[in-house]
């Protein structure tokens, strides 16, 4: 499974009351441009399911409803752009803009990855046709999957703020997934299969 998120609008936030290493008080400004991300997962499908079959002449039509235990293995997301994470000192009256070594820095290229699904539950319904032949049976099965679970990790509904008063920040800092934060991820669609058998 592969995906693409890109975030073409330019993003800003502030999030204040954060305190540094030497106990000061300052507010994180926070901007971003031309953040783009991928991910990339294998899944594992296992899937359960009841099978109700009608038998109509040489025909046999069935409904398959279930679900499927999908587990997640090497999931990753990439993510790149320019970020921009200034310090506001109210009590002083002054901004730092470039001190990277304090985690402050403007318009720097920074890239993050990490893991970004987990296990989950998807169900789906079967829809499906069998056809006698000489030796066996051919069938063709169709299968939807409406996406009602979610398969991303539950986010903090923020993106880029960073972890708070930590003090130090420097401009390695691993983002968090915008798949992760963009709301309900699913896997849904519809999917055809043919088989003979003996």
């Amino acid at each position: 499974m592969k995906g693409d998120i890109i975030q073409s609008a330019d993003y800003e936030a502030s999030f204040d009351g954060l305190m540094d290493s030497e106990g000061d008080k300052y507010n994180s400004l926070i901007s971003t441009t031309d953040v783009k991300e991928n991910f990339y997962a294998d899944l594992i499908e296992i899937p359960f399911a009841l099978k109700f079959q009608l038998p109509i002449g040489n025909w046999t039509f069935y409904l398959k409803p279930g679900a499927s235990y999908n587990i997640v293995s090497g999931a990753t997301y990439n993510q790149n752009g320019k970020y921009s994470r200034w310090g506001y000192y109210p009590e002083y009256n002054i901004t730092f803009e470039d001190l990277p070594s304090h985690g402050f820095y403007d318009s720097k290229f920074q890239k993050s990855k990490g893991s970004v699904f987990t296990n989950f539950i998807n169900p789906f319904v079967g829809f499906g046709i069998v056809f006698p032949a000489q030796s066996g049976n051919l069938f063709m099965e169709a299968k939807y999957y409406p996406g009602a679970a979610s398969i991303a990790k539950s986010g903090n509904g923020t993106l880029f703020e960073g972890p708070e008063n930590l003090g130090v920040l420097d401009y390695k800092y691993q983002f968090e997934s915008v798949t992760e934060e963009s709301g309900k991820i699913t896997l849904s669609g519809l999917t055809f299969s043919m088989g003979f058998r003996f």
